[in-house]
């Protein structure tokens, strides 16, 4: 049986849907006795038509090689290749792009997307990132963000896996000791304004994980109830897709849905676009309105358990039950 419970989706951004337009994230985790992945990646919102592909093709391709017992014999068990290991993942991630790329006759670019992954066996925890996404590490009331990507001059620009030398110089890497770490969350930086409560500095804001991590642990969670969460945020200050992953110890009950994965998105590419002449046809959130000071990170602490606002942030789903 599993030591880990891992639950999670995604749902698309209020401006995409305006626009007519599906969800570039993708997202998926994979446990067993021995191992317990979960990745998320959100595709480059300036490649439409064709990045959502690129987050898909990311995902799956971590997946299918962290879970073949080569990997896990000859890298998860070993400590000394943690960091080679998960950056042996994402090098499988971008080998995979650009092979999706050429079976489409495409440039690689067009299949940009972030990337984060969480491998965690009984001995340690491993997270890596290419890009904005959020990832966040728990244990009792301690909770920090981990293998944070360098800041930029703005909001909106990141690395994508498919920049030069991304793995070389922009993969960020965490790795603990596993009796430090009781939970842990992946998410697309289109949730940053609900889980952070500092942008610069990225904090996290401690209330939004102490209430999902306490949900997941309930024998009664699903997926679709956190789904429902993401596809009802009122406040939507990004219009971005959302996508957000929990994995916990210490749970209810079992861990039901051990292995997932979001569905492969459609392609629409410009011919223009193609190379040579191939065809291509209620959890709390930090109160964060419209005043900029919100907007930068200067509202009260995650220990301020009544800052202005918390109380009107819990979906409708699961407002009986957190």
């Amino acid at each position: 049986m599993s030591m880990w419970k891992i639950l999670g989706g995604s749902a698309t951004g209020s401006r995409h849907i305006k626009e007519g337009q599906g969800c570039d994230d993708a997202y998926g985790w994979w446990i067993d006795e021995r191992l317990a992945v979960a990745v998320v990646a959100d595709g480059a919102g300036s490649r439409t038509g064709t990045s959502a592909l690129g987050a898909f093709t990311a995902v799956k391709a971590v997946l299918n090689s962290a879970t073949t017992d080569d990997f896990v014999q000859a890298h998860i068990h070993e400590s000394a290749n943690q960091y080679s290991a998960i950056g042996w993942l994402f090098s499988q991630a971008l080998t995979e792009i650009s092979a999706q790329a050429d079976r489409l006759g495409i440039a690689p670019d067009l299949l940009a997307t972030t990337l984060s992954v969480a491998v965690i066996d009984s001995a340690r925890a491993v997270i890596g990132q290419v890009g904005d996404g959020i990832a966040v590490c728990g244990l009792g009331d301690l909770v920090q963000t981990v293998a944070v990507s360098a800041p930029f001059e703005y909001a909106n620009e990141t690395i994508f896996l498919t920049t030069p030398d991304a793995l070389s110089r922009h993969l960020r890497v965490f790795s603990s000791d596993i009796v430090m770490i009781d939970a842990f969350a992946l998410t697309t930086d289109g949730l940053r304004y609900k889980v952070l409560n500092d942008l610069r500095r990225t904090e996290p804001f401690f209330p939004f994980f102490r209430e999902a991590w306490a949900y997941v642990r309930r024998s009664e969670a699903t997926t679709d109830e956190i789904v429902t969460f993401l596809a009802n945020i009122d406040d939507d200050q990004t219009g971005d897709d959302k996508t957000l992953l929990i994995g916990v110890k210490n749970f209810t009950g079992s861990a039901t849905e051990t292995e997932s994965m979001s569905p492969r998105p459609p392609i629409s590419v410009p011919v223009t676009s193609a190379i040579g002449s191939t065809p291509i046809s209620q959890i709390s959130c930090p109160d964060q309105g419209v005043s900029d000071s919100k907007r930068l990170g200067l509202y009260p602490s995650a220990s301020d358990q009544s800052a202005p606002g918390l109380e009107n942030a819990v979906a409708p789903g699961l407002a009986g039950q957190l």
